[in-house]
């Protein structure tokens, strides 16, 4: 809890815990209280002076879900772009086709699809995959409205909550909060680093294996022998 740092992480670590808290889902339906979360935080962090700082620590998580409620509340149509003046008006691409691809984890990049897929099966990813499935879809790659996106979330997470995910989304596509639209979320850019190096990756993207049977070869070391994203 006192070494909490949200950049930080891997988000192909599935055993024997992913590597976060999982707190998320509690606090969505009050099984936990924030605030006895918060009373209870504070007690470990006086324990610990060297702890995480926000906005990435573990109390800057929390910090932020008061933002994303804060503004749900204060900002017209916070959950759609048309009516919202704080996001911007973007004339996103409409293609069903590619919305169904990539709900459905068939996108033909095996990073992207192992995410998804895990989301449908599971109902939860790492906040740092959502990060990459969410800029894929949007600014990315796919250029689609961050409100289709953030319509299948809500569909699937078992810790949906509507005013961190539409304002989750507007980050991420740089609609609203954020504005550096050229900036590609350095998740997207760094699976590499994830996929080849490490194998909780290989596991992770493996998952699928109907998909990727093509590059089962792996190394002594744990890289994969062929990369995967270069094959497809």
């Amino acid at each position: 809890m006192a070494s909490f740092e949200k950049p930080k992480g891997n988000p192909t670590t599935c055993t024997p815990y992913p590597a976060t808290t999982l707190l998320s889902p509690y606090l969505k339906f009050g099984c936990l209280s924030p605030r006895l979360f918060y009373q209870g935080l504070k007690e470990v962090l006086a324990r610990r002076p060297n702890h995480t700082k926000p906005p990435v620590s573990l109390y800057g998580q929390l910090l932020w879900r008061e933002f994303f409620y804060c503004a749900s509340v204060s900002i017209p149509n916070f959950g759609s772009m048309e009516g919202n003046p704080n996001c911007r008006q973007i004339d996103w691409d409409t293609n069903e086709e590619h919305l169904r691809a990539w709900e459905l984890g068939r996108t033909g990049y095996p990073w992207i699809d192992a995410i998804m897929n895990q989301l449908r099966r599971e109902g939860w990813m790492h906040h740092l995959a959502r990060h990459s499935v969410a800029c894929f879809l949007t600014r990315g790659d796919l250029y689609l409205s961050w409100e289709a996106g953030a319509d299948i979330f809500s569909k699937y997470l078992l810790d949906a909550d509507w005013a961190i995910n539409a304002g989750n989304w507007q980050w991420l596509s740089a609609s609203a909060f954020f504005s550096q639209y050229f900036r590609v979320r350095a998740e997207f850019l760094g699976v590499a680093a994830w996929v080849s190096s490490a194998i909780s990756g290989l596991v992770f993207v493996l998952r699928t294996p109907h998909r990727l049977t093509h590059v089962r070869a792996v190394h002594p070391t744990g890289v994969l022998a062929h990369r995967v994203w270069q094959t497809v």
